[in-house]
């Protein structure tokens, strides 16, 4: 993954490049208005006319110089490839560059600075018009400047999309795209015809490249499978375009002998992260089957579900939702049986006595020493996990990782005994959404699990250092 991690960060930095030459780009024209301005209310239609070749000049030494700078560096592209090609077992001979290849790499790179040249065009038409148009207009100078602003960095609202946008995306696409370009003109010229599809998965990545990341196919394959139609696609060779705009997808060739190894396997089934073995539900209209669905319906979390999973699963634990009046006595006498049951069916112990007695009004509770989790609920907010909303639920899901993968699965002390961090941890505040909240709190509780399982350096597990019950 080296490469594809490269790329990324290589892709990244040229969009942050140009977004920056842009800003720089337009205070320079705001200035030269300002100047050749001074002391007229407005801008004359001959002002705007010789002002187009200061535009020129001024897109010239920014944004092609920066755009030439970018394209240069898709010579780094070529040597992480080639590191990576070296590494197949093909002939010696096709490991290293020829004049060929050089040849081939400049026209490649030529073809990709066609396309911040296209952009460079348009917006110094679209720019000049735009001025010439606001000075027929008679507009105040700030008038000018507002729909300038527009046009080139889209700081203030406007119909259309600003150079910034279109720039950034080019900046983005044109690293990817000579990577494939390049890719597929190498491995076939080693007279190798097998790619695998290899990336990262983000938020927002399309269902396309989540179906096939990782697997396998023949450059026939390939190209049969890419004329299908998806949203986000773009037109073009399926190892240019990939997955679309602003993939962040690229193929890696596979030499025949490994080809039978990375044959695409089925993705296994998290459908059943909780079931009847493993989860009480005071109310029988709750359907944990929904819960499943909202949790497998997060894109790009493949990851995130299987270890909730596998972790679940390995250690037993089991998930209540009760009421609220669960504190009562005479409430819990007509569950605890049903709960007895459904934990010692899961974990082959008994569940103490003491174990859900003090809980209050909360809106959950974990132990440090029983593998439960309690979610609590008042019989009419009738959790509903049909109704979850997977857009939020994934933003909380993303950020709660997020903060978490620093820990590297390690726990750590915090004044205490009661705290401790590990990057696999979902803990996170509670939504404004009723059932999103239900969701978020059995995630949260089970975050505290985690962490209880967790070991320190001497192997210790957080689980036997206190005996404090942790509430959200």
């Amino acid at each position: 993954m080296a490469r594809q991690d490269f790329l990324e960060r290589l892709a990244d930095n040229h969009e942050i490049q140009i977004k920056k030459t842009l800003e720089d780009l337009e205070a320079r024209i705001v200035s030269q208005i300002s100047t050749v301005t001074e002391g007229a209310d407005a801008v004359s239609t001959k002002i705007a006319i010789d002002l187009r070749t200061d535009l020129k000049q001024y897109i010239d030494e920014t944004y092609r110089t920066t755009a030439d700078t970018l394209v240069r560096d898709y010579d780094q592209i070529v040597n992480e490839f080639m590191e990576e090609f070296g590494g197949l077992d093909i002939p010696d001979k096709f490991k290293s560059l020829t004049k060929v290849d050089l040849l081939t790499i400049n026209q490649l790179k030529f073809q990709q600075f066609a396309g911040f040249e296209d952009i460079a065009s348009r917006y110094l038409n679209e720019i000049s018009n735009q001025v010439y148009q606001n000075a027929i207009a008679g507009k105040p100078f700030n008038d000018i400047v507002k729909d300038l602003r527009g046009l080139i960095t889209g700081d203030v609202d406007r119909r259309g999309r600003p150079m910034s946008t279109y720039a950034s995306q080019i900046a983005h696409d044109s690293v990817m795209q000579f990577d494939g370009q390049f890719t597929v003109y190498k491995s076939k010229e080693a007279g190798l015809d097998k790619f695998k599809y290899t990336g990262t998965l983000v938020t927002d990545s399309r269902k396309h490249c989540r179906d096939h990341l990782n697997k396998v196919y023949t450059e026939e394959q390939i190209r049969s499978i890419w004329q299908g139609s998806w949203s986000g696609k773009s037109e073009g060779d399926a190892f240019t375009v990939r997955g679309g705009y602003r993939c962040r997808h690229t193929w890696l060739p596979v030499a025949d002998e490994f080809f039978d190894t990375e044959e695409p396997q089925d993705e296994p089934d998290f459908s059943n992260i909780l079931n009847d073995k493993n989860t009480f539900t005071y109310d029988k209209n709750i359907n944990i089957n929904e819960f499943n669905n909202a949790l497998n319906n997060l894109e790009g979390q493949q990851e995130v579900t299987t270890k909730i999973f596998q972790f679940i699963n390995a250690k037993n634990i089991t998930t209540l939702y009760l009421p609220r009046s669960f504190s009562r006595k005479t409430v819990r006498e007509k569950y605890i049986n049903d709960i007895n049951k459904i934990y010692k069916k899961n974990s082959n112990k008994e569940l103490p006595n003491n174990a859900l007695v003090k809980i209050g009004r909360l809106n959950g509770v974990t132990s440090k020493q029983e593998d439960f989790i309690a979610v609590f609920a008042d019989p009419k907010e009738k959790i509903n996990f049909s109704k979850a909303n997977i857009k939020e639920l994934q933003d909380n899901v993303e950020k709660a990782l997020n903060e978490a993968k620093n820990n590297n699965g390690k726990f750590v002390l915090k004044r205490g005994t009661d705290r401790f961090n590990l990057n696999f941890s979902l803990s996170h505040a509670q939504s404004s959404n009723l059932t999103n909240g239900k969701i978020s709190t059995t995630l949260h509780e089970l975050g505290h699990q985690v962490h209880y399982w967790a070991t320190n350096e001497a192997g210790d597990y957080a689980r036997s250092l206190s005996k404090k019950i942790t509430v959200l």
